[in-house]
């Protein structure tokens, strides 16, 4: 009993010593104009503003019979791409969720318009495979001519992608190319992780107007991590989403984003808050992206709290919950707070108290039990 209890303690000082660890415009078609529509997508936006650097990460869930198909992301300046970790939407849902209490048991754009140029060309910045994307970065002078080079290269095209690009290629932005084959009608995207030089964040929201029915009910949630809390405005009007959660961002949960995207640099944010989104149109309106701003008010909002042992899922219901969301409901406003490095530190130090305890408790009673 007492070997046995002295291993169980070295086994949990031993863990706690090991080691604590798309941005496009919807601008999807497919061949000969093929419809592609998307059901439901989520995307993080990281600004860091010192640096007015955006880091972009999105994935979605596409609905086309189309054999192959891809999509255009434009950004003010050339991104640098990367794969980005599925688990990092897992996590930062879990961060607006609100864990069960315990059982009763227990338009402007962004970017200097060019002048006109000499010649009409098409640069090819770079082409990388990508999260299982074959993905070109590229800078035109001409949209039509574009347009003709995203054909002959057999990524996104259609009758629309001139007047789409047109915008875009006026104001010296950069089209990133992606695309992806798909055996099935649905398709899930990895994610990938777009960094770019901006003067504002933003989430690449105009799309052409559209032929044919869309995906029926179709979901956007953007979660926007920055110094403070952000507003999102559509056309210089405030952008009809709603805001299910904005909070500032434990440490420990903060440590544990970076550690999923492993940027080269981490953003200089004294403070994180994050600010969840939620856009549940059909057909977006055309014109323009969406823009974020910092919001006066700063007022902090949580999903309401449910009934004992309950907890949201994917779609924003509530499903009966494990054991991890009720330690973090009883433990996670305590401990959250922490640097990690310090609370490592004291989970060490309490670990070592108990073992210790445990074993004198052991000695004590062998000694005084014995005959």
């Amino acid at each position: 009993m007492n070997r046995a209890f002295a291993f169980l303690m070295l086994g949990m000082l031993m863990a706690l010593l090991g080691p604590s660890n798309q941005a496009w415009s919807c601008m999807a078609v497919g061949h000969r104009g093929q419809v592609v529509n998307i059901s439901e997508e989520s995307a993080v936006i990281i600004w860091d503003a010192k640096t007015q650097t955006q880091h972009f990460i999105r994935r979605a869930k596409f609905v086309t019979a189309a054999k192959d198909f891809g999509f255009l992301v434009p950004t003010p300046t050339r991104p640098e791409l990367a794969e980005a970790p599925e688990s990092l939407f897992y996590k930062l849902h879990d961060m607006t969720v609100p864990p069960p209490p315990p059982p009763v048991f227990l338009d402007g754009r962004v970017g200097a318009k060019v002048g006109s140029p000499a010649s009409k060309s098409v640069v090819v910045l770079e082409k990388k495979t990508v999260a299982g994307f074959d993905a070109s970065v590229l800078k035109a002078n001409d949209a039509q001519l574009l347009a003709d080079w995203l054909k002959a290269h057999e990524y996104p095209s259609g009758e629309e992608m001139a007047s789409w690009l047109t915008p875009y290629v006026a104001h010296g932005w950069i089209i990133t190319a992606f695309k992806v084959s798909q055996d099935s009608p649905g398709a899930n995207s990895s994610a990938v992780r777009m960094s770019f030089k901006a003067e504002k964040p933003f989430f690449p929201y105009r799309e052409p107007p559209r032929k044919e029915g869309g995906a029926g009910n179709r979901l956007l949630r953007v979660y926007f991590l920055g110094e403070q809390k952000y507003r999102g405005t559509f056309a210089e009007q405030p952008w009809n989403a709603t805001v299910p959660h904005a909070a500032p961002v434990y440490p420990i949960d903060r440590k544990t984003v970076l550690d999923y995207l492993k940027l080269p640099k981490a953003p200089e944010m004294d403070s994180w808050f994050l600010t969840e989104f939620e856009d549940r149109v059909t057909h977006r309106p055309s014109g323009s992206e969406v823009y974020f701003e910092p919001d006066p008010q700063g007022k902090e909002v949580r999903r309401p709290v449910p009934s004992a042992g309950w907890s949201w899922d994917d779609d924003d219901n509530w499903s009966v919950s494990g054991g991890g969301n009720l330690f973090r409901n009883i433990f996670g406003n305590i401990f959250g707070k922490i640097e990690p490095e310090i609370l490592q530190f004291i989970l060490i130090v309490a670990s070592l108290v108990v073992l210790t305890g445990g074993l004198a408790w052991f000695r004590w009673r062998k000694k005084n039990t014995t005959p």
